[in-house]
């Protein structure tokens, strides 16, 4: 990915009067984190359920994922697109919690709650 080869590290997180309003008061709110935590939640329980919400048909939905991921290049790049970037995304994840200041020290010292 672009992003990941392209950013900087950064040392410090930016203060938060240095954040427009947007950014500051909608995209760091926690309502917004939860709102996306609920829709991931959504996400995957429709997919592990095979489009049926409270159903949990793995196999189904495998059996179903697989001829398109094999048949279409869409499917299958951005099936393997989405791999590679979880993959990458701890590293990142760690260094953005370490400018904030929840990932400091051993992980059993790490900051559970604000």
């Amino acid at each position: 990915s672009p992003y990941l080869a392209l950013r900087e590290y950064r040392g410090t997180a930016g203060s938060s009067g240095t954040l427009d309003w947007f950014t500051g008061n909608i995209l760091e709110s926690r309502l917004t984190a939860v709102l996306l935590l609920a829709g991931a939640l959504y996400l995957s329980l429709f997919a592990l359920g095979n489009g049926v919400i409270g159903d949990v048909a793995p196999a189904a939905a495998w059996a179903s994922f697989l001829p398109i991921f094999t048949s279409s290049l869409t499917a299958h790049v951005s099936s393997v697109d989405f791999m590679v970037l979880w993959m990458f995304f701890g590293p990142v994840l760690l260094e953005d919690g370490r400018r904030r200041g929840v990932f400091v020290g051993k992980p059993d010292q790490w900051a559970t709650s604000e």
